[in-house]
């Protein structure tokens, strides 16, 4: 329930990689409620734990819709690759869902516009 939900993040500030890697397969299995703590954790500074997020994101489909405005913005230059691509690919698995994701898309295509613009 959400107090389990309250110490799986908690427990997820340890910097260490096999804990975090189980409670991020129990996140999965909450499936829905854990959306909220997912969507927190694409900004996590591991990499690893970004991209869990993220596919577990993408298993949920629409039923992670409010994570689509967070997973749009890694997007934005700078974020590595690899975070953007799977960004990507999790905001087409959402669907009708992804349709928050606009406006935070077009203030990114904005500042490409402006950049393309200086060079």
């Amino acid at each position: 329930g959400e107090a389990g939900l309250a110490v799986l993040d908690r427990a997820l500030s340890v910097d260490y990689w096999a804990v975090q890697e189980e409670l991020i397969t129990v996140l999965e299995a909450s499936g829905d409620k854990a959306v909220p703590l997912l969507t927190q954790m694409l900004s996590a500074s591991s990499i690893p734990v970004c991209l869990r997020a993220i596919e577990i994101l993408g298993k949920l489909g629409t039923a992670a819709a409010p994570a689509a405005p967070t997973l749009a913005g890694l997007l934005a230059e700078g974020n590595v690759n690899i975070l953007r691509r799977k960004a990507v690919v999790t905001l087409q698995l959402l669907g009708s869902g992804a349709a928050s994701a606009v406006p935070v898309l077009e203030q990114l295509l904005r500042r490409l516009d402006i950049n393309d613009s200086i060079r």
